[in-house]
């Protein structure tokens, strides 16, 4: 016969707590302890039932606020006793991951061609940027894309009209014009630089994405009472002029292309997928938001 000391009418622990790291801050969000008690005073308790950790020093214990998340079926050990578990877990801090994802960015419509301005003299080249000046203002900001046309000179002594794709960089201002160095050889004519609004498709392409974790346990945290409280954060919806949901922005749309561009300019993040919620642990559930930086 099994013989133990002392009253076991009311729950008692047995053992120390198991403490968790379940993430990659390294602070302890759960633990688990073992309680011993009779079997006929035995009675389960409800989930979100709060626990504080003492503050007593003892290895492992935590100053936060802890809610059962979940409580094993008694085992019988002898002597009228049963054994089990109780899974005890705080509400964790929001925290983020970052990992590549294959998104869909959004395609563009193509826009007018900006006004044709005179290349003046020469451009120089310096280092990795040639600069170009116009007759008079060109008004293309850094980031535009900009259609470069010249003339060069073959080898048998023809000439053939170039136009080129470069990208408005840094300096660009007023009727000076940096893109990245033009190495092609024998120039004859300078000819024009024009904005170019250009267009493109839908495309996916693997991207640098960061997802946002969020934790909420209806009753406890600040406005949530239930789970169906918890906000969902949405992905941009693009809408075209006749209300349909599209792919593709234009000046019609709502946001509109060039709102969406000054994202891009600005590297504002931009949500993936609307979040999504699962339980984590009892009743707190977890949001995950997915970010990515538009281009």
């Amino acid at each position: 016969m099994t013989h133990y000391d002392g009253s076991l009418s009311t729950a008692t622990t047995h053992g120390p707590r198991r403490w968790f790291i379940p993430f990659s801050d390294n602070q302890k969000w759960f633990f688990e302890q073992d309680y011993m008690q009779l079997r006929e005073s035995f009675d389960p308790l409800l989930l979100d039932t709060l626990f504080v950790p003492s503050s007593s020093g003892t290895s492992g214990d935590v100053r936060r606020e802890f809610y059962l998340v979940a409580e094993s079926s008694p085992e019988d050990v002898g002597g009228g006793v049963v054994q089990w578990t109780r899974t005890y877990a705080a509400i964790p801090e929001p925290r983020m991951e970052f990992e590549s994802y294959a998104h869909t960015f959004p395609g563009l419509e193509t826009g007018s061609l900006g006004p044709l301005r005179y290349i003046s003299g020469t451009p120089t080249n310096s280092a990795s940027v040639t600069t170009i000046t116009t007759t008079v203002a060109h008004g293309i900001s850094v980031g535009d894309s900009v259609i470069i046309r010249y003339t060069n000179q073959q080898p048998d002594g023809t000439q053939i009209g170039r136009q080129r794709l470069f990208t408005a960089l840094t300096g660009t201002t007023g009727s000076t014009l940096k893109v990245s160095i033009i190495i092609d050889t024998n120039i004859v004519l300078w000819l024009t630089a024009q904005k170019a609004d250009m267009g493109r498709d839908a495309f996916t392409e693997e991207t640098t994405s960061w997802i946002a974790y969020d934790y909420f346990l209806p009753g406890v945290s600040q406005g949530i009472t239930t789970f169906a409280d918890i906000p969902i954060i949405n992905s941009p919806v693009i809408v075209d002029s006749n209300g349909t949901r599209t792919d593709t922005y234009a000046a019609t749309t709502a946001p509109t292309k060039t709102e969406y561009l000054a994202d891009v300019k600005n590297k504002t993040p931009h949500v993936a997928h609307d979040s999504s919620l699962r339980r984590w642990m009892g009743n707190i559930y977890e949001r995950q938001t997915r970010y990515i930086i538009p281009k």
